[in-house]
């Protein structure tokens, strides 16, 4: 700021934040709006994660009740639907499919496989991100 100016807001007392900001150089606006709109976007982002969360945990509650409840495990099956996106619920269902021969074990393989390559695919070859090497650094 110039001195001026500095002497002027002084001599008025105005050190309100409004003031300021009204005051301040048109790049230095820029950057706090920028700067209070990531502000709100991450506490978007926040907020929105830890409802997801709760939301995934108490559908997993609600799966490990119906499958501690005492019903047999085909009627669970059948009253969870084809298509349940939940954690532990995916993991009965895969099992269940199995477990009445409605897919082999290798097209329930396929799925995660296909998806971890296409990941792969996507961050390291795509996006040209540096994965963690985990058992892979061993190979080398």
């Amino acid at each position: 700021m110039d001195v001026e100016v500095v002497q002027g807001v002084a001599q008025q007392g105005n050190f309100g934040l409004i003031h300021l900001f009204w005051q301040a150089h048109i790049v230095v606006k820029i950057v706090m709006l920028g700067l209070v709109f990531a502000s709100v976007w991450c506490w978007a982002i926040i907020l929105e994660k830890y409802f997801a969360v709760g939301r995934a945990k108490k559908a997993t509650e609600r799966f490990e009740q119906q499958f501690w409840s005492g019903q047999s495990l085909e009627e669970l099956y059948l009253t969870m639907g084809p298509r349940s996106s939940v954690g532990m619920a995916t993991l009965f269902m895969a099992a269940m499919i199995y477990a009445l021969g409605e897919h082999s074990w290798r097209m329930l393989a396929t799925v995660p496989v296909l998806s971890a390559i296409a990941l792969y695919a996507v961050f390291a070859v795509w996006l040209r991100v540096p994965l963690p090497k985990g058992i892979i650094t061993f190979i080398e």
